[in-house]
């Protein structure tokens, strides 16, 4: 048996005080690691601290918790998996890693959080989608797919809870291991790059839907 982490945060920016506000939760943001210390981190998330709407698939630092002295109230969670859900875990990531560019940030689905809806588009994730549809592969009652809201994610993993409290005490604290968060992107550079995140995103997005009235109604697909 091995094990995997899961870390819900309440992260010390704007952007992380909007989004519990419109949740009315504790924490806005969760990612997974297989280490403790969380020396290495997954998740979606935004590339850059001062390109806040420019975000995908990201291997995060747990420095990302402390800005300006502030530090984030977190949660962690110890799950307990057999080596061959720990194998595949560990493959579907390492695959994320590799084609990293594939994957964008579902603007859709953030947007349509407090409506309890999922937008459901190829290779695009929220913080809580990709990380609940990771944990589908364990055997805590989560399906793939399905709408993951992040109090509820949070709720099932109560039960594996081993730290909650200040990202200060925690071991690996403004630990950045290589994360470039804290690089400043250019302001022309980084909207560029949020307009053809979101681009690619709404392409993906209709193409998907092409193809899905495509198979409902027997037409052959076309691209």
């Amino acid at each position: 048996m091995k094990n995997i982490y899961i870390l819900f945060s309440a992260t010390p920016y704007k952007t992380g005080s909007f989004i519990r506000h419109v949740l009315h939760n504790r924490y806005n943001h969760v990612s997974l690691s297989f280490d403790e210390d969380f020396s290495n981190m997954y998740t979606f998330s935004r590339f850059h601290a001062n390109a806040p709407f420019f975000a995908g698939f990201t291997k995060e630092s747990f420095g990302r918790y402390e800005w300006h002295g502030e530090f984030s109230d977190i949660k962690v969670c110890q799950l307990e998996v057999s080596d061959k859900i720990f194998d595949l875990i560990q493959t579907q990531i390492q695959r994320m890693c590799r084609q990293q560019k594939a994957y964008v940030y579902n603007y859709y689905s953030a947007a349509m959080t407090p409506l309890h809806h999922r937008v459901k588009i190829r290779n695009a994730y929220t913080c809580v989608e990709f990380v609940g549809d990771i944990l589908s592969m364990t055997n805590i009652g989560i399906k793939f797919g399905d709408f993951h809201s992040l109090p509820k994610l949070e709720e099932i993993c109560d039960p594996y809870v081993i730290y909650e409290g200040s990202a200060r005490t925690y071991p690996g604290a403004n630990n950045w291991n290589g994360d470039s968060f804290k690089e400043k992107m250019p302001i022309s550079e980084g909207l560029s790059a949020t307009v053809k995140s979101f681009g690619q995103l709404t392409k993906r997005g209709i193409e998907d839907a092409y193809s899905f009235c495509c198979a409902k109604f027997g037409f052959a697909v076309k691209r």
